[in-house]
């Protein structure tokens, strides 16, 4: 009976190790946020798990075979039908490749990286009416504020980012009055509390200097570019656009940046965006001649300036 029993534990720890328990987050079709939990028994070559959809947190079973670094997996309903396939191609801390419903050719595409589960517990985006601004309003409040005028509706909200207890969104409004107004609204949030995040909390106060300076040299060159682009517009129409001519030199001559360019930025694509919409702030007779200011930083290059303790150091792995 000793003998049997001690078999029977060398086998199930030879099972374990063949096991290889992963998880990932990422997107299908680019603006669907997922979690998927993997389990690869390298043996058999088989695939086991669970996904669900961030928005929902609605559990999907999944099972499938690897064929090398392909892996073809299927998902199942809980009657146990095929209702979408993922065929993925495993690069050791990255799935990429594409979903499609069984039978259909139309494919989506999905990016998905390896990720620690400890995030697992924050994953599922919370309610709108969930997440608290800056000014302890909600998300929600903020959208009610731009319902369409025709429709009621508040704005559809996009996900850009969400990943590692972050979530970058924005949405885009329109109004009609004496002109059409519209423009983008972009926050990010910190998971664990729901709280939005403030950039210009997470940098290092002994960086911060240095940090602007940088912002301040990618400023200059896009205003730079964007005088280039104007070259039909002559120096006194610029000069009565900013209403003297001290005005318009200061404006394409960037010495300082204030702190209010850390008021709006977003997460995506690998990037931190910090971006100012209408940087001249020109009223709308003129606002042709206004520019969007993009500031872009890698992870690898925000890292440098971030508090040890930031939220945003996670980016980076």
């Amino acid at each position: 009976m000793k003998k049997i029993t001690i078999l029977f534990v060398v086998i199930l720890m030879a099972k374990w190790n063949n096991c290889n328990a992963q998880s990932f987050e990422g997107y299908i079709n680019e603006n669907i946020p997922v979690w998927v939990d993997i389990n690869l028994d390298v043996l058999n070559n088989t695939i086991s798990g669970s996904y669900f959809y961030k928005k929902n947190g609605s559990s999907i079973s999944l099972s499938g075979k690897t064929n090398g670094n392909t892996w073809i997996i299927e998902e199942k309903s809980k009657e146990n039908i095929i209702t979408g396939i993922f065929t993925l191609v495993n690069s050791g801390n990255a799935l990429k490749g594409f979903w499609n419903k069984p039978n259909s050719k139309k494919q989506l595409k999905v990016n998905l990286v390896q990720t620690d589960s400890k995030y697992k517990g924050t994953a599922i985006i919370p309610k709108n009416n969930q997440l608290v601004l800056l000014d302890n309003s909600s998300l929600l409040d903020e959208m009610n504020e731009y319902k369409n005028q025709t429709t009621n509706k508040i704005p559809k909200l996009e996900i850009l980012f969400a990943q590692k207890n972050i979530l970058s969104v924005s949405y885009y409004w329109e109004y009609m009055s004496a002109y059409l107004s519209s423009g983008t609204i972009y926050h990010v949030f910190n998971l664990s509390n729901k709280k939005e995040i403030a950039l210009i909390n997470e940098i290092d106060s002994n960086r911060l200097n240095e940090f602007k300076a940088k912002i301040r040299e990618r400023i200059q060159s896009a205003l730079s570019v964007h005088k280039k682009d104007y070259n039909d517009v002559t120096e006194e129409e610029w000069i009565n656009a900013f209403g003297d001519s001290e005005t318009y030199n200061n404006a394409f001559s960037v010495n300082e940046v204030p702190e209010s360019i850390f008021d709006t930025f977003y997460i995506k694509e690998g990037k931190l965006v910090i971006y100012k919409e209408h940087y001249f702030e020109f009223p709308h007779v003129i606002q042709s001649l206004d520019t969007q200011i993009s500031i872009q930083f890698t992870f690898d290059e925000l890292e440098k300036y971030l508090k040890s303790e930031s939220i945003l150091f996670a980016l980076k792995d």
